[in-house]
């Protein structure tokens, strides 16, 4: 059986809400992107693009701890 793949966006990084709330390690693969074609598409606050790629990567260091494939 294939699992589903879960797109987790750098503004949904809560595991209470979103595509992920209720969804338990082994149900679904979690993908998070860093797009670099993202970042420089438009002017970014240097520090506003450094918080979201950060809590993008210590989000998937908690899912990856708790079980999830990421």
């Amino acid at each position: 059986m294939a699992l589903e793949t879960i797109w987790i966006l750098g503004d949904q990084l809560n595991r209470s809400i979103g595509p992920i709330a209720n969804r338990q390690p082994g149900e679904c693969r979690v993908l998070l992107v860093e797009s670099t074609t993202k970042a420089v598409s438009k002017r970014w606050h240097r520090q506003r693009l450094h918080l979201v790629i950060s809590a993008m990567r210590h989000f998937a260091a908690e899912l990856e701890a708790e079980g999830f494939d990421v």
